[in-house]
């Protein structure tokens, strides 16, 4: 029978089958038992029911909870989902770690790429985040490159980055056209000037990680200074963070092979 399967996907198929068929509360039935069973999809779906209030009563602190469990299960979507819900003022974040711009960090981190785009957006800007006109630069970037392109006031179909004249937008605009050059022309001098951004604090905040992943960059098309700099840095860091680092630069490498594709 059914419904002593512990089978997820089986009831989301069954509850929307029911749910066409028979009765919504008997879709319903089903979509719950999966999403009790831990299915991220099925809380997600039952989370939507209750914000909109589609056969059942609208019950935004049900929405929340359970986002919450799909955002714990540690899916991009679930976490996604429940920083947009926090952001437009549904619930309260638990801890540190439950904010919007933690949740989308996260997701981002995962892939996500509509929490790509929002978190280069946020570092353009400066909304909820330290401002880093070069972060922010890579992301729209990577967000580009899976289908999310939100450059279009900033750059032109070739590529080429148009002048700006807002302060801020002119620095965003610098950061992207080095990125470019660094990243889809191999620019070793383009990678070396946003390294060292990140160690003199010019267009981003101070940041070793993020310095050293674009010094190797640099260092790897062949920029010597940009080699003794990192050797530096690298010595600073510790365990934990010279991982970063080399993980940053690993991105930096996807996302130089995703633009020349």
């Amino acid at each position: 029978r059914p419904d002593d399967m512990h089978y997820p996907s089986y009831f989301v198929v069954i509850s929307t089958i029911l749910g066409k068929g028979a009765t919504p509360q008997e879709g319903l039935h089903w979509l719950q038992r999966a999403a009790d069973q831990g299915y991220a999809g099925a809380q997600l779906d039952l989370a939507y029911i209750y914000l909109n209030g589609i056969g059942v009563k609208k019950d935004l602190a049900q929405s929340v909870k359970w986002k919450r469990m799909a955002a714990d299960l540690g899916g991009a979507q679930g976490r996604f989902e429940l920083a947009l819900s926090y952001a437009q003022g549904i619930g309260e974040p638990r801890d540190a770690e439950d904010t919007p711009t933690r949740l989308l960090l996260k997701a981002a981190a995962q892939g996500h790429v509509e929490a790509i785009a929002t978190m280069a957006v946020r570092y353009r800007t400066g909304y909820a985040v330290e401002q880093d006109f070069i972060e922010s630069a890579r992301l729209h970037l990577q967000a580009a490159t899976k289908g999310i392109n939100k450059l279009e006031r900033f750059m032109d179909r070739d590529g080429t980055v148009r002048a700006q004249t807002d302060p801020a937008l002119k620095q965003f605009a610098e950061a992207l056209k080095l990125g470019m050059q660094a990243l889809d022309k191999g620019d070793g001098m383009a990678a070396l000037k946003l390294g060292s951004s990140y160690v003199e604090g010019t267009r981003s905040p101070k940041n070793s990680e993020r310095a050293y992943a674009w010094l190797n960059l640099a260092a790897q098309n062949g920029s010597s200074e940009a080699a003794g700099l990192r050797d530096k840095i690298k010595a600073s860091l510790g365990e934990s963070e010279l991982k970063n680092a080399e993980k940053r630069f690993l991105e930096l490498k996807t996302l130089a092979l995703d633009l020349g594709k």
